[in-house]
């Protein structure tokens, strides 16, 4: 995304709501939009296709409707005050739960593509196919000097050349 945090909320301001949501602070505004826009067509989306894909039961108990409302009940002051992320949760848990893993930092998700694209024979296959330019590229990916993207960009390319 390429915008300062400002023009992110330029930008929300400017987009119609349902009424329940203009009567949010704007912190459980931002909280409503990510659980009902976001993480409805997009996370849980992409967790359900890969679990199935493995055969894995994903259950997902912050979800619980009662529990949503609860959360969203809760003034956006108290859930995010102080430095600490999920502090609520953190301090629901952390008798029961050791402190290394409440005390770290923030873990992402993110498909390990890199490493996908590493360890792919289809990969160094494409890229060989794709002449010196692809081999070259696909070293310089192994090196760590091009993002795996670029790698993806130049077989779709590759592919819809040999599909006309």
């Amino acid at each position: 995304l390429d915008a300062s945090e400002r023009e992110v909320w330029q930008v929300l301001a400017a987009q119609p709501m349902l009424p329940a949501v203009d009567e949010l602070a704007k912190g459980n505004q931002a909280s409503w939009m990510e659980t009902n826009m976001y993480m409805q067509n997009q996370l849980l989306r992409d967790a359900d296709v890969m679990s199935m894909a493995h055969g894995i039961e994903i259950r997902v108990p912050f979800l619980d409707h009662h529990f949503r409302s609860y959360c969203h009940s809760i003034a956006a002051d108290t859930k995010y005050s102080g430095n600490i992320g999920k502090g609520l949760l953190i301090d629901a848990f952390k008798k029961e739960l050791p402190e290394p893993i409440w005390n770290r930092p923030k873990m992402g998700f993110a498909f390990p593509f890199k490493e996908w694209f590493a360890g792919s024979a289809f990969v160094k296959e494409n890229m060989a196919a794709a002449g010196k330019k692809g081999s070259q590229n696909y070293d310089q990916f192994l090196k760590g000097n091009i993002h795996w993207s670029q790698l993806l960009s130049l077989m779709l390319v590759q592919q819809r050349q040999h599909a006309n």
